[in-house]
């Protein structure tokens, strides 16, 4: 009688190959965070940055658990001080509350676009991409600018939601266009 080890289980070695992709695609949607941060262009009153539309691509490219762990790392190394939020920052700040979510904003778009990115749903699953983080990060800014004694509802508007209106907009075509090409990519390899 043969003795079959753990590692040679055909069970096992199918988790090994799913745990390797799944932590591939973490690594590489934590990096492509990071490096679309680091891309700024001058806007006033504040400038754009690749950030969010990374994080839609990761949602679109990676399974929903690697999306959501990427953004997981990068939320979790930014807090300890890596330098790896926009323009080379960390820290818990202001915007740290849109940074937190990114990661259900990646889980979201990952899940969503398992069901596809053709027609209406490419325009639709990036724009609930942008939307997303808004939630935790208007909650935290109002915590934040009530501690500091400054909130208020237009307060509110002109540092959480007005500056970034253009640049999502922007963001949004990009990422919509992003996704057609994925989903005609897919429609050929079927």
């Amino acid at each position: 009688m043969a003795t079959q080890t753990l590692i040679s289980h055909p069970l096992l070695t199918r988790w090994n190959i799913v745990n390797r992709t799944l932590l591939r695609e973490m690594i590489a949607g934590f990096l492509l965070v990071a490096i679309f941060a680091q891309i700024v262009i001058p806007f006033h009153p504040i400038p754009l940055t690749g950030q969010t539309l990374a994080v839609v691509l990761v949602g679109m490219l990676a399974h929903r658990n690697s999306a959501a762990s990427a953004l997981t790392l990068y939320a979790t190394l930014a807090a300890f001080g890596a330098p790896i939020l926009s323009g080379g920052t960390s820290g818990i700040g202001a915007s740290f509350g849109f940074v937190l979510g990114f990661i259900g904003a990646a889980y979201a778009v990952a899940h969503l676009a398992q069901r596809g990115l053709s027609g209406w749903r490419a325009i639709a699953v990036p724009a609930i991409g942008l939307a997303i983080p808004y939630i935790p990060g208007l909650i935290w800014l109002t915590g934040f600018l009530s501690l500091n004694g400054r909130f208020s509802f237009s307060t509110l508007l002109e540092t959480g939601i007005t500056p970034f209106l253009i640049g999502d907009a922007s963001k949004l075509l990009i990422a919509s266009i992003f996704a057609l090409l994925i989903s005609e990519k897919q429609a050929h390899q079927s």
